[in-house]
């Protein structure tokens, strides 16, 4: 078992890492030469295979990247006799700009494609910026009987189309990782602006699963919602279609977070969708601003959790601020197996369609069936539906309800003059120990025959950014029910994670207006609610769109005229809330005006001069004593606008955008500077929405 070492970035040839694979031997573990940091292997020739039992570590060069080259997938992992399970780890590196154009599994995995049976692990690594255009897995696809472990990593902005053969989609397309049919561990890792068609983030079929300590953000599964008539769009972050194989499975998601992600049709954040004899547990987590949009169908169901068949639990747990448009604005489950929830809150969420007169469930919807429910120790305050069941609607005969608080619930009845259902829609069994507080209607509908009816002082829940919240708690000393604080060694989502990685909700909690575009057309009238933020009342205004303040100000640049000499280490955090694909980046000025040379911004040739002097991102430095300028390729790449539409010319292809307005083609201003180092780009022709969140670049500099 020797240790072979990669001496440079070639593709090929003596010391290169497609060289030292070839020459490896089962058991070896592959290094990099220190002089390697911060470099980029980048392939040329296809992917890199790994046939073997090894290990590739990138320990020893900090910031080694391997690419794709945004032309083929990275790694390959498959035996030469393919019954024969590997065992392959990979550690301390990124893997980066991986793409494949098949369609099927030979499309799929574009940053890693590991076949049946492989043992694969994946430890302080990051995937970013990989695409696949087959069935599954945008970074990560792993074949039937796989075990797959990823701890301390980092995905972000991957993406899935899941095309099938034969012109069909994939139910399994997972924007960063699809495991079939194994066992998928994950641990204290971050998944960040990953898109797929069922699972914005991780697409589970049939695998025993773990996922700990982690952390999913603005990932995205709604363009799935365009297809079907179902099971498409769903789990804006994770997507299980059972979870055991030919044995009940456990899916276990504990210490974690969930926020903003997106979905249409089921489950903001999670669809969890398992069978006979599974369960699913979450535990001691948020889930916090995720939404359900409408898909083809026009279903909108579990804003931040849907859930069918098998067991649930859910304990410990914050469903706060998510939103459905039909049902189910925090979660939407089917009691026909055991349900409970334990010790949690469900905090201003809303189900409510666009019109404001439709949605049932604002915190719960508890679907009728035939096996018992239980909600005990939980807090159900200042949810909103749109219909009936301001805090929980289902079937009152199978819940038993225990030592908990309903507080400031509405319901706006479709607009009639009702005043009722803000709670419950119908009593259910009392366990003792329940209040409910006047507001808005004394004489609603009790939660249980015996809740006592008060005034419960209830606190403002205040989001600490952790994934384990303090419940927000009555005031009134004669509430003794209601969710309850616990203790924990608190992981902060605003902290990296021992990750190094710059956090985008930081970007994300600030950045004002949602995009209103909800599939992957161009056309963009439709239109949605935006995003509420925490409820002040029932009628708290949305999000308030950026000013226009482009009149009179400076153009939005990146200034290292204060570093003087050589080259500056950046991380690039990337965002989008758009339906295009777009691309951006940063290119050299010479002056405030935006001189390149001679070239003016509103001269011929500008656009084509700029975009084909753009800095190499993927080696994460920038050049000292210079001023940098954004742009944004709408939907498509810079190689795509160089190659069909370099003069920038509307109706001929690909269109950029910068800074300057003279060298837009409609003349108009496209980019918002957030803060020194951040930059929000609008990528419609004309303006758009002008909701300047279509792509945001943040770059954090060393």
């Amino acid at each position: 078992m020797a240790i072979l070492t990669v001496t440079n970035t070639a593709n090929q040839g003596q010391g290169s890492l497609r060289a030292i694979l070839a020459a490896a031997k089962a058991g070896d573990t592959i290094k990099f030469s220190s002089n390697l940091a911060q470099k980029t292997i980048k392939l040329t020739s296809g992917q890199l295979v790994i046939n073997k039992n090894l290990t590739l570590d990138g320990a020893d060069a900090p910031g080694l990247k391997i690419s794709g080259n945004n032309t083929s997938r990275v790694f390959f992992v498959s035996g030469v006799q393919p019954w024969i399970p590997l065992t392959v780890t990979l550690r301390n590196l990124s893997i980066i700009n991986g793409k494949t154009v098949a369609v099927g599994d030979a499309g799929g995995g574009a940053g890693i494609w590991a076949e049946n049976n492989t043992k694969l692990t994946i430890q302080n690594c990051q995937f970013r910026n990989n695409h696949a255009n087959g069935t599954a897995g945008g970074a990560i696809l792993t074949g039937w009987g796989a075990t797959t472990t990823v701890i301390n990593s980092k995905f972000d902005n991957n993406s899935c189309q899941g095309n099938d053969i034969g012109g069909k989609k994939s139910e399994l397309a997972g924007g960063a990782i699809t495991s079939r049919t194994g066992t998928l561990i994950v641990r204290n890792s971050r998944f960040t602006n990953n898109k797929g068609l069922n699972g914005g983030a991780i697409n589970i079929r049939n695998s025993q699963t773990t996922i700990e300590n982690s952390t999913f953000i603005r990932n995205d599964s709604s363009a799935g919602g365009a297809f079907a008539p179902h099971t498409m769009g769903y789990g804006g972050a994770v997507y299980t279609d059972g979870i055991g194989w030919n044995k009940p499975g456990v899916i276990r998601i504990s210490n974690s977070r969930f926020e903003r992600n997106k979905a249409a049709g089921h489950g903001g954040a999670l669809l969890l969708w398992t069978y006979e004899g599974d369960k699913s547990i979450v535990e001691n987590s948020t889930i916090i601003n995720n939404r359900v949009i409408y898909n083809i169908s026009k279903v909108s169901s579990g804003g931040g959790i849907q859930h069918g068949n098998g067991d649930l639990e859910i304990r410990n747990t914050t469903v706060a601020y998510n939103r459905a448009f039909q049902q189910g604005g925090g979660l939407t489950t089917d009691i026909n197996y055991s349900t409970i929830i334990a010790n949690s809150t469900f905090y201003g969420n809303r189900a409510e369609s666009p019109d404001g007169k439709q949605g049932l469930g604002g915190g719960i919807m508890l679907n009728a069936g035939s096996a018992p429910a239980t909600i005990t120790k939980t807090t159900i305050a200042k949810n909103y539906a749109g219909w009936q069941g301001g805090g929980v609607w289902g079937n009152s005969s199978k819940v038993n309800l225990k030592d908990s608080l309903f507080s400031d619930n509405f319901a706006y009845n479709g607009g009639n003059n009702w005043n009722g259902t803000h709670h419950v829609g119908q009593s259910f069994i009392n366990g003792g120990g329940n209040f409910q507080s006047r507001y808005p209607n004394p004489n609603d509908v009790k939660v249980a025959a015996s809740a006592i009816l008060t005034d419960p002082k209830l606190g403002v829940f205040t989001d600490n950014g952790s994934y384990l919240q303090t419940p927000p708690l009555p005031g009134n000393p004669i509430v003794t029910g209601g969710a309850m604080r616990i203790s924990s060694s608190r992981m902060s989502a605003n902290s990296s994670n021992n990750l190094g990685v710059i956090d985008v909700s930081s970007i994300d909690t600030e950045l004002p207006g949602t995009d209103h575009s909800d599939n992957n057309t161009d056309s963009r009238t439709d239109r949605e609610l935006p995003l509420a933020p925490p409820l002040k009342d029932i009628n708290s205004p949305g999000l308030i769109p950026i000013s226009d303040t482009s009149a009179a100000k400076q153009p939005e640049l990146l200034d290292l005229r204060d570093r003087l000499t050589g080259m500056v280490s950046a991380e690039f955090t990337v965002s989008s809330e758009a339906a295009y694909n777009n691309s951006g980046g940063f290119y050299v000025v010479d002056n405030l005006k935006g001189h390149i040379g001679n070239l003016k911004p509103s001269d011929p040739g500008y656009a084509q001069a700029a975009v084909s002097q753009r800095l190499d991102l993927d080696q994460e430095l920038l050049p000292a004593g210079k001023l940098l300028a954004p742009f944004l390729i709408a939907d498509g790449t810079p190689e795509e606008f160089l190659a069909h539409n370099p003069n920038n010319q509307n109706g001929q292809g690909k269109l950029a955008y910068f800074a300057y307005i003279g060298a837009n083609p409609d003349g108009v201003d496209h980019v918002r500077q957030l803060d020194k180092n951040t930059f929000a780009f609008e990528d419609l022709f004309g303006g758009g929405d002008r909701d300047f969140n279509d792509l945001v670049i943040t770059v954090n500099l060393a």
